[in-house]
């Protein structure tokens, strides 16, 4: 009588192990892929609701957007908005959530700078995101703004220490790394209150109808 043989030879041991290495390596792409959308997903949300708070803000204040970036003003962008979200002003957040010290809609999922990497004066300051830096400078009111589908309003920063920037500030081959942190893209709160993800060639095409500034003599 022939002997049940018990267990696995060699040959069926490697061709399960060569199975499963196979499949994990299918797997690997795929959980990666799924991870960085979801964290595509968060930062988009992030964007949104600030857009939904500039609405707001808009409404209160007779059509004009927020201008102030010094981290103590109240009315500072960073600090006036986060009330229409039943939130605390960026500088009333003691730490300022920042990545490895919490998380709050300032900071992208993606963001690759780290807390320890901002110092001195800026320690307190923060986030993902700035401020279109025209917007700070002219004061502009919603009015002015011919396509607020196609004027960026927020947008992803290359570090967290600046409250606002340009379309240069956000593209430049040193910053576009952390600037389009999305696969090669970054995401845009336009002020019309929507988010679109753009590549960095989007943002320095002018054909594609991205806009930062409007013209001087339309702004009042």
């Amino acid at each position: 009588m022939k002997q049940a043989r018990l267990g696995f030879s060699l040959v069926e041991l490697l061709v399960v192990i060569g199975i499963i290495s196979l499949l994990a390596g299918i797997a690997a792409p795929i959980a990666y892929k799924l991870r960085e959308e979801g964290k595509r997903t968060q930062c988009t949300n992030n964007l949104r609701q600030l857009g939904n708070a500039l609405m707001a803000y808009i409404d209160d204040n007779r059509g004009r957007l927020p201008q102030q970036t010094a981290f103590d003003n109240p009315k500072a962008w960073f600090n006036v908005l986060p009330g229409y979200l039943d939130m605390q002003p960026m500088n009333k957040m003691v730490p300022t959530p920042a990545p490895g010290r919490g998380q709050s809609i300032f900071v992208c999922p993606s963001e690759k700078v780290s807390f320890d990497d901002v110092q001195d004066g800026a320690a307190m300051y923060f986030s993902s995101y700035a401020l279109n830096k025209y917007i700070a400078d002219k004061g502009i009111r919603f009015a002015n703004i011919k396509d607020p589908s196609f004027f960026a309003v927020f947008v992803e920063t290359p570090n967290g220490r600046v409250a606002t920037i340009d379309k240069d500030g956000m593209s430049t081959l040193v910053n576009a790394q952390n600037s389009f942190r999305h696969g090669n893209s970054a995401n845009i709160c336009f002020a019309d209150g929507h988010v679109g993800s753009v590549t960095r060639e989007d943002v320095m095409a002018e054909k594609s109808g991205i806009k930062w500034e409007e013209d001087d003599q339309d702004v009042k």
